[in-house]
Parts: C-alpha cells; structure tokens; sequence
C-alpha cells in the first residue's frame, strides 16, 4: 500500500496543492471537457465488476493508429472461451492466498486483499454492486470527480502490486495441496 501511494504522490501531491483553489477552472478546461466524456463512458462500459476482476478494462480496446488495436490478442481474449477461463486464475490464486496467509501468521497480509478489494470496487466506478455510492461521491465532491473521472489510470497499480504477493500464497497453497496428495498416493 506504501508503494501505491508513493508511486501516485507523483500527480496526487501537486494536483490537490492545484485543485484547492482551482476546482472550476480544471473542471471547464478544454482538455477535461474532450478526454472526460469519452473516458467515463469507456470506463461504465467496460469496467465491469467482473471485467475489472479479470483485468479487462477499457484500454483492451485502444488503437494506436486508429485502425491497429495496442493489444494484438486482443479479439482472442475478448472472444474465446478458453482466454475467459485463464482471464480469472490471478483471482483464484488471490483466494487460494488466504488460507495460507492465516496458517503462516501472516495476518497482516490480509491488508492486501482489501486494497485490491479497494481497488476494484474504484476501477468499476458506477457499475455494480455499490455503483451508486460511486456516484454520489462523483456528484457530491469536486475533487473526487476530477481526480477518479479515469478511475482506472489511478487505481491499477494498487491492483497490479497486490496481485503478485498474493498470487505467490496462493501457488504456495497449491504447491503445498498436490504435495501432500501425492506423498499420500
């Protein structure tokens, strides 16, 4: 968590120092009113609850000239079966990672899975469950709704650092299940 935070002091520190006495002005500049509209519409789209659980955000669908998509497995990963499937083992090796962390005493760690937890629930902004706390917090605070119009640009890394920590527990868990079986077999 100390990580994600120092890592996002780099536009956070300077942008609420700015946005104290400047709220308005961002919010009528020519550059929020063109990126805003587009970014929460592709963000409702496609940052679902179980989109975001499988890492499948808006930017799947960038094109780097307008007719190449950055992301050249892109259609397979939208489109198969298969890529669907292995789209969620970071999140079962995310659950697997409990168990362990409980028996190993290292209840501490389970501060991670509740800012990943933190972290999808502001990468899926409006989208359910909970969307409307989203929105009042969107509606009721400028600030807010400046800084998280493009929730994901701010909220991956707390996602992409949690992740490897626990998916690690989580192979332990499994490392540590077949072993066992096939000292018993």
């Amino acid at each position: 968590l100390c990580i994600v935070i120092a890592i996002q002091s780099y536009w956070a520190l300077p942008f609420f120092t700015y946005a104290k006495t400047n709220i308005q002005a961002l919010q009528d500049s020519a550059i929020n009113r063109d990126i805003t509209a587009t970014t929460i519409e592709n963000e409702a789209k496609h940052n679902t609850f179980f989109n975001t659980l499988r890492y499948y955000a808006s930017w799947l669908d960038t094109k780097e000239d307008n007719q190449t998509y950055t992301f050249p497995y892109r259609n397979w990963y939208k489109e198969s079966f298969l890529a669907s499937l292995l789209s969620f083992l970071p999140l079962i090796l995310v659950v697997l990672s409990f168990p362990v962390l409980i028996k190993r005493g290292r209840r501490y760690l389970l501060l991670l899975p509740l800012s990943a937890g933190i972290g999808v629930f502001f990468i899926k902004g409006i989208n359910p469950p909970l969307g409307f706390f989203y929105s009042f917090l969107q509606d009721n605070f400028a600030v807010f709704s400046q800084v998280f119009r493009w929730q994901s640009s701010k909220m991956w890394p707390l996602m992409a650092t949690t992740l490897p920590v626990l998916a690690t527990f989580g192979s332990i868990f499994i490392f540590r299940y077949l072993k066992t079986k096939l000292a018993t077999s």
